[in-house]
């Protein structure tokens, strides 16, 4: 008689349990750091903080950075452009940077105004100099003071951004581009203004010296004094006009890029309004 036993049913091909991850599993709703797009925008805003260190109020350093601006928001352009960001915007719609961007351009476009303003200022006032009119010499002098006033209160606005509470994670890592593209952007117009400022003041002192210092009014019956002084005005003054006339193609550039990312903000977030 065979005694009955238990028996347990064992398969080798059987599949075995797959071990947990011990690591965190990234979301995918945004682009991992090795999407070429998000990889590129890193890359952009490398190179404005780059440029921020080593700039000078030469026209040459303020138009590449302009230049470097306008790349950086199309990286970001191309970065909106892609699905995974529409769908965490659209969750992390009520995200107050939006309305940095309108800053952004609305501060952009004031500046591109006066650079508009600056080239004509310089250019009446060489005329006037060479036309010996001190009264309009020192009108277009005010003027390009106001201007210079003007630029350097928008130069020293600081955004304070602050995230939304309660985004999830790939929410608040797409806050956290937004924020730091609305800071480089910031710092970048910032030192671009302080460019032109400097620029304007060392154009004005030098006429200004020349037309109103008292010991140069003392020798005005001197011609070749006179004539020294208008000459040295006059190169300030072509210098200033050749650097805004250099610096509005790079603005108007920065500022089609500003409306394009602002318009692509404002077509993603439609579902939400």
């Amino acid at each position: 008689m065979v005694s009955a036993f238990g028996r347990s049913l064992s398969f080798s091909n059987s599949p075995k349990p797959k071990p947990k991850p011990n690591y965190h599993v990234r979301s995918i709703s945004l682009p991992s750091r090795s999407n070429p797009a998000l990889s590129q925008l890193e890359s952009e805003i490398h190179s404005v903080r780059t440029w921020l260190t080593n700039s000078n109020p030469s026209p040459a350093s303020l138009c590449a950075g302009l230049a470097q601006l306008s790349l950086l928001l199309n990286s970001f352009f191309d970065l909106l452009s892609l699905p995974h960001s529409h769908s965490s915007l659209r969750r992390a719609c009520s995200l107050p940077l939006l309305d940095q961007f309108l800053y952004l351009a609305d501060t952009c476009g004031s500046f591109r105004s006066s650079t508009i303003t600056l080239k004509q200022l310089s250019s009446d006032a060489q005329v006037a100099i060479r036309a010996n009119d001190t009264s309009r010499v020192l009108s277009c002098l005010r003027q390009v003071k106001r201007v210079e006033k003007e630029l350097c209160l928008k130069g020293k606005v600081k955004v304070k951004v602050c995230l939304e509470s309660g985004l999830s994670g790939e929410e608040l890592e797409m806050a956290a581009v937004m924020r730091e593209v609305v800071g480089v952007m910031m710092a970048g117009l910032g030192s671009v203004f302080a460019g032109v400022v400097e620029k304007c003041a060392t154009s004005t002192a030098v006429v200004v010296e020349g037309w109103t210092g008292s010991w140069v009014v003392s020798k005005m019956r001197r011609k070749g004094v006179r004539e020294d002084w208008k000459s040295k005005g006059l190169e300030k003054l072509r210098e200033l006009e050749e650097c805004v006339e250099a610096l509005e193609s790079k603005v108007e550039m920065v500022f089609r890029s500003l409306v394009n990312v602002r318009v692509s903000l404002l077509n993603i977030l439609t579902p939400c309004v």
